[in-house]
């Protein structure tokens, strides 16, 4: 089975995808999209993509499989995954060459990930709406979950991290500039309601292979959410349930892309450390103006904290 989960930059889908790539039976990919072709990125294993063993194997099989360079695959994939495409994607039909080509590829790239890993259960954290919406209209077998973070401490994250020169990522370029966090923090605060909003119509289309799960929750009550979770994709979570209330160090797997934590060497699921700074309130307010609608929409309280 195939494991998508779609949602905004800063939602918390590293830890999620951390958490289900401990279970036995998930295999979990990282941010596929984001790193299929990055051939010098560092793996989670701390090994680059190019001579990760686990990798080099999944391109063998792939290719002798289907026939198409790596590179190839890839670009079709990160192209088709793009924004721009969502309406494109919308519309597609199932018999079109490309969208018969894409399913081919996606299923191909599923079944060499399977052999390698040994596990029925492939997961990628790469969270474009996108590639969600193309996998809810032609590969009836995937599930998705939708992840959304309070759209306060999604800013907040953006905030830091401008303010500490790592710049905005927008629309896969990074931009810089501090003086330029006003522009940038209103962008944040507009794509969180316009992505979300087409994650609501992939789940429109998808119905029941979609499930929302909001990131507070699975920090306040980790055990109930990681079970609701396990019953949606059919999957035993005991273990990994196990882990998190034991404090147990959690194993990174072969991620590709994502957030920095999964290549720390020791890494546990412990929310109560957090410690993300607030956001300023000029900017809170930005977010209870734009993004009110789907607060109210996901149980956030817009004139509460």
């Amino acid at each position: 089975m195939f494991i998508y989960i779609m949602g905004r930059g800063h939602s918390g889908s590293t830890i999620l995808d951390l958490l289900l790539g401990n279970a036995s039976q998930v295999q979990s990919v990282g941010e596929f999209i984001s790193g299929v072709d990055r051939y010098d990125a560092l793996c989670a294993c701390g090994q680059r993509f190019r001579e990760c063993d686990f990798w080099k194997r999944v391109r063998r099989e792939f290719e002798e499989r289907t026939k198409i360079p790596w590179d190839e695959a890839a670009a079709f994939l990160k192209k088709q995954a793009h924004v721009k495409r969502f309406v494109a994607t919308l519309l597609s039909r199932s018999r079109r060459a490309d969208v018969a080509k894409l399913r081919m590829i996606s299923d191909a790239l599923s079944e060499a990930i399977t052999r390698v890993s040994g596990k029925p259960y492939v997961l990628d954290s790469s969270k474009e709406s996108t590639r969600a919406l193309f996998l809810a209209r032609h590969v009836p077998e995937a599930k998705i979950i939708h992840l959304v973070r309070h759209p306060e401490r999604v800013l907040a994250s953006h905030y830091w991290r401008i303010e500490r020169g790592e710049g905005f990522r927008f629309l896969r370029r990074t931009h810089t500039g501090t003086r330029r966090a006003p522009l940038f923090l209103t962008v944040a605060a507009i794509t969180w309601v316009v992505g979300n909003l087409m994650g609501e119509v992939v789940r429109l289309i998808a119905g029941s292979r979609v499930l929302l799960v909001r990131y507070e929750d699975l920090c306040k009550q980790p055990r109930q959410e990681l079970s609701k979770i396990g019953q949606f994709l059919e999957a035993d979570l005991s273990s990994v349930i196990r882990m998190v209330e034991a404090g147990e160090y959690l194993a990174v797997g072969h991620s590709l892309a994502g957030n920095r934590i999964r290549r720390q060497d020791e890494l546990r699921f412990d929310p109560s450390r957090s410690k993300q700074r607030a956001l300023p309130r000029r900017y809170a307010l930005l977010v209870k103006a734009v993004c009110w609608p789907l607060m109210l929409r996901y149980g956030y309280g817009v004139f509460r904290g």
